[in-house]
């Protein structure tokens, strides 16, 4: 199976590339980089050397656009029913995650760091490692697979709460189904910016 990355994927991904420029740069907080940077570098060598495929600039026409509006909404759907699952909207521990960034107090700041974080994880888990679990397993073993492997990345920013690890393995099964059935990263990249953005503002 090969997941489709349009033009807009793609330039999420050099968004991605611009904040961190943004947090080196400007805010001084290179510290808060290390896991949007490894996840980035991982999903360029799983690109390249193991998924072999370049950027390329896939064109979106007008069914695709209403394909990809149908499972953004989907994923938003998914990501909150599990939400609601595990009891009450999903609070997102930023001040545990970067305190450095909430200790300089900017809400822009958590907020674009927020998008980095959705960008760069869709990139990699569903962009890359999934479109290699599908190519090496079933989709459904692909896809709970990767909601597992996703679940597991986040066990360093949520402990073993089992309400927060059943979220985001929602989250990440909704992400990775969606995924599977339109062949594109757009919707889930979309979905994972909108729940990242909601839960810290």
């Amino acid at each position: 199976m090969r997941i489709i990355q349009d033009a807009i994927s793609n330039g999420l991904l050099i968004l991605a590339v611009l904040i961190m420029l943004y947090f080196i740069f400007v805010v001084g907080m290179l510290d808060i980089l290390i896991y949007p940077m490894l996840l980035l570098v991982g999903a360029l060598v799983l690109r390249v050397f193991v998924n072999r495929k370049l950027l390329k600039d896939e064109e979106i026409d007008r069914t695709e656009q209403k394909t990809i509006l149908v499972y953004y909404l989907l994923g938003l759907i998914g990501i909150g029913l599990g939400s609601w699952f595990v009891q009450g909207l999903y609070d997102f521990p930023i001040e545990k995650y970067v305190p450095s960034l909430v200790l300089s107090g900017s809400s822009f700041d958590i907020a674009l760091f927020t998008v980095l974080m959705a960008i760069v994880e869709e990139q990699f888990f569903r962009g890359e490692l999934l479109e290699w679990m599908s190519n090496t397993m079933t989709p459904t073993t692909a896809t709970i697979g990767n909601a597992a492997v996703f679940m597991g990345y986040h066990l360093g920013v949520y402990g073993t709460n089992p309400d927060n690890l059943l979220y985001v393995f929602i989250g990440g099964l909704t992400l990775a189904l969606i995924t599977v059935k339109s062949r594109r990263l757009l919707p889930a990249q979309l979905a994972h910016i909108t729940n990242n953005l909601w839960s810290v503002l």
